[in-house]
Order: structure tokens, then sequence, then C-alpha cells
């Protein structure tokens, strides 16, 4: 994971909603690539300080990214089992 996302408004109103999905799509994505107890403690964290300040907004997108990364990860692993050797293919064919 690059940088702080903490301090990227990943839930402007400027955005529009199509820019919203794709900011939430690329972060749940990064956080999925991550080690799964790390992304998942990081994720925590982020939640928490947004509830902490009063950015309901921003903690329920922290919540959501956290879900979706889960859900990444889930489907990234039964692609492994469905096909033997994928995980090799994907570590050294990058």
């Amino acid at each position: 994971m690059t940088g702080s996302p903490a301090r990227t408004d990943f839930t402007s109103l400027s955005l529009t909603a199509q820019e919203q999905r794709d900011r939430f799509e690329e972060v749940s994505v990064e956080f999925a690539s991550g080690d799964a107890e790390a992304s998942d403690a990081m994720l925590d964290l982020l939640t928490g300080d947004a509830i902490k300040e009063w950015r309901m907004q921003d903690a329920t997108f922290w919540q959501r990214v956290k879900f979706r990364s889960r859900m990444l990860r889930a489907i990234d692993l039964g692609e492994q089992r469905k096909t033997p050797g994928a995980a090799e293919k994907k570590a050294g064919g990058r």
C-alpha cells in the first residue's frame, strides 16, 4: 500500500458517482493485494479514526473497502484452487 489513504478525500461530494466507484474499486484492489491481516488492521484504524472525527461517510467507505477487499481475496483464492499452478503463474508472470 502506498502513501496514507486516510488523508485522501475518497468521498468528496465534488466527485461524480462514477469517480467515487472507480476510487472505491482501486483502493479495494490495493488492500486486497496486501497482507490480509495488515490490510484489515489498517482499515480498522482508518474506520476508527473517521468515527472519532465524526466522518461517518468516510467510516462507511472504509468498511465497504474492507468487505470488498476480503471478497477479492476470496475470489483470488478460489481461482487459485481451481487452476493448479495459478499462484506460480501469477507470481512469475506479472
